[in-house]
C-alpha cells in the first residue's frame, strides 16, 4: 500500500502552482488519475500495489511545520495494524526526523528523484 497525506498533495499543488518544480505537474496528475475513480482509495497502481489517500479527520489541527505534520502522519499509521510502514521522503531534514521518532525511512529511489 502506498499512502499519500493530503499535505503531500497540496504541497505538490503548491509547488505547480508556482513553478518551483517541472515534475509537480505530471505527479500530481498522475495520482489523481489513479485515485479518480475510487476517490481516496486504494486504487490499484500496478499488480499487489494500491494507492490511497490519507485525508486529515474533521477538525483536525496540522503541525504548522509540514515536515513534522508528515512524520505526525506516518507515526499514526505505523501505530495502526497493517504491516511495516515505510516513510519514503526526499528531504534530508525529514530523513534525520523520523529515524529520531522510530520510523523507518529511506531516501526517494533515484529515478523518482528531482535534478
Amino acid at each position: 500500500r502506498l499512502i499519500i497525506p493530503i499535505l503531500v498533495m497540496r504541497e505538490l499543488d503548491d509547488l505547480k502552482n508556482f513553478g518551483k518544480t517541472p515534475k509537480a505537474r505530471p505527479r500530481l496528475r498522475r495520482i489523481f488519475e489513479i485515485l479518480r475513480d475510487k476517490g481516496r482509495g486504494p486504487s490499484p497502481i500496478r499488480e499487489g500495489i494500491t494507492l490511497e489517500l490519507l485525508m486529515d479527520p474533521p477538525r483536525y489541527s496540522p503541525l504548522p511545520v509540514h515536515d513534522e505534520e508528515i512524520v505526525r502522519r506516518a507515526l499514526y499509521l505505523r501505530d495502526r495494524k497493517g504491516g511495516i510502514l515505510t516513510l519514503i521522503t526526499g528531504d534530508y531534514t525529514m530523513l534525520a526526523s523520523a529515524g529520531a521518532e522510530g520510523l523507518r525511512v529511506v531516501m526517494t529511489p533515484a529515478e523518482l528523484a528531482l535534478p
